[in-house]
């Protein structure tokens, strides 16, 4: 079998990998940092079960070829982190790096009603003792470090980032209000003078929002935090509560630099304000993820459908791209050899195409009709070809080359319509190689770009073989 036991349990009854300890206690919900600093992640597993207030909990490191207890005290529970005699559940937290050190802290939610309910601890390792201590504390009946407001209204989840882009991680947390006010939410920063968090963004809103998603009548039920503008920042896409009729539109919110407003990103085209439909099927959304699957520089949304079956385990995994730049205009020139007749048959033609850019590939988004004439053994033909579809132009910084498929619609007036399905590659230097460090490729260059398929339809031309050929310049903008 391909995937094998991690950290394997000799004579586990069922071959567990992680042994928090001998307790007779559960594990609650985990939250994976890299606690320590030494750039290696470690879990923290709440303890839940009898006995346990709920807000304590395991710290479990890797240390050979097995789990281990990175600060066991004594607990009678085997607790690594207890830093509250208090008996108040946690329900829910957040990693983050919120003091800029390099190392991971915690967040964790106060299981509280009412105004209590938007209160957090936020617990750091100390690299000395190994002691996991309070961030802030300034006297608070709940021993909080974190008082998001006076007002009567809980928090129902929170999501961490780098708004700002100053390295350090702010919280983003959304109200648990019905309605508009349910779209709400309280954005707090760590003030590394005074360790106090304070809003992001005050402006004499009556819940004191930082961020305000809409007027709509719809509270949000989920976030994530991502960069997905590859400007080094994060921001936020939130899903949308519709209530019964549940569909797959979402908020995109990102921190203007100079006015420290939370703007939409890209708001106008959808209902609710939303700045993205996955889909026009409605299909709903159950939950949220990001990641980055390849070398780009920006990250990837993805969703997941809140449906039974088959359809219940696709996928939505969406970019943002937002350059349409005429990237290449040029000349062409299509080849066609007919079998058992002279060829090939020069097609001079002029290309233009606009793409969607994300600076590592470009999609090529339409492209002009081209329309040529063209003598043949049967006689003087008139082509229009047009772009049916294409795939994405990749883009290699290392070399300088790009390729692409290409799908043309050929119809003639000799009657029969083709389609040629062409991948074409770099034949010369597509861009120069990005400067070590530098974000952008700033130059202009020249592209040509050579591939061949076969003619698909009836006679005469069906099962030529054709080359494409396109030459031009470009002006990139990644």
């Amino acid at each position: 079998m391909p995937w094998y036991p991690y950290t394997p349990i000799p004579r586990h009854p069922f071959d567990a990998d992680i042994d928090c300890g001998g307790a007779d206690n559960t594990a609650g919900y985990t939250l994976v940092g890299d606690f320590d600093g030494d750039g290696v992640q470690e879990i923290a597993v709440q303890i839940s079960g009898r006995g346990s207030p709920q807000n304590i909990f395991w710290a479990m490191k890797r240390a050979d070829d097995r789990f281990i207890n990175m600060n066991p005290t004594g607990h009678p529970l085997g607790a690594d982190i207890d830093f509250t005699k208090l008996d108040i559940p946690t329900d829910w937290g957040v990693v983050g790096d919120f003091d800029g050190d390099g190392t991971d802290e915690l967040v964790l939610h106060i299981a509280r009603p009412g105004t209590e309910g938007n209160d957090l601890w936020a617990i750091k390792r100390d690299p000395a003792s190994g002691a996991w201590l309070h961030m802030h504390q300034t006297g608070h009946p709940l021993e909080a470090d974190i008082d998001c407001s006076a007002l009567d209204i809980a928090v129902k989840f929170a999501v961490a980032g780098d708004f700002d882009g100053d390295g350090t991680d702010e919280l983003v947390l959304a109200l648990d209000r019905p309605g508009t006010e349910g779209n709400d939410l309280w954005a707090m920063k760590r003030d590394p003078a005074s360790g106090a968090w304070l809003h992001m963004h005050q402006t004499g809103h009556p819940l004191e929002a930082d961020i305000d998603c809409s007027e709509s009548d719809v509270p949000t039920r989920f976030a994530v935090a991502g960069d997905f503008d590859a400007d080094g920042t994060d921001e936020l896409v939130l899903g949308i509560d519709m209530g019964r009729i549940q569909g797959n539109s979402l908020w995109a919110m990102k921190r203007d630099a100079g006015s420290g407003a939370w703007l939409h990103m890209d708001a106008g085209s959808y209902s609710y304000d939303a700045d993205i439909e996955l889909s026009t099927s409605r299909m709903p959304v159950r939950a949220l993820d990001v990641g980055r699957f390849s070398n780009d520089e920006r990250d990837v949304l993805l969703a997941l459908p809140e449906w039974a079956g088959t359809l219940g385990n696709d996928l939505w995994a969406v970019e943002r791209i937002t350059d349409f730049p005429s990237i290449l205009t040029g000349t062409g020139t299509l080849f066609t050899s007919n079998p058992g007749a002279p060829g090939p048959f020069p097609a001079p033609v002029t290309i233009a195409v606009l793409v969607a850019s994300n600076r590592r590939s470009a999609k090529i988004m339409s492209m002009t009709p081209i329309t040529t004439t063209f003598a043949t053994p049967f006689g003087m033909n008139t082509a229009k070809m047009t772009l049916v579809r294409a795939g994405v132009l990749q883009i290699d910084r290392a070399n300088g080359t790009a390729n692409v498929t290409v799908v043309l619609n050929i119809a003639n007036s000799l009657g029969p319509v083709y389609e040629l399905a062409v991948p074409l590659s770099t034949e010369t230097s597509l861009v120069t190689p990005r400067a070590s460090g530098a974000r952008y490729n700033s130059t202009s260059g020249a592209i040509a770009l050579v591939g061949q398929g076969t003619l698909e339809g009836p006679p005469p031309l069906g099962g030529a073989t054709a080359t494409l050929l396109i030459s031009g310049t470009f002006s990139p903008p990644w």
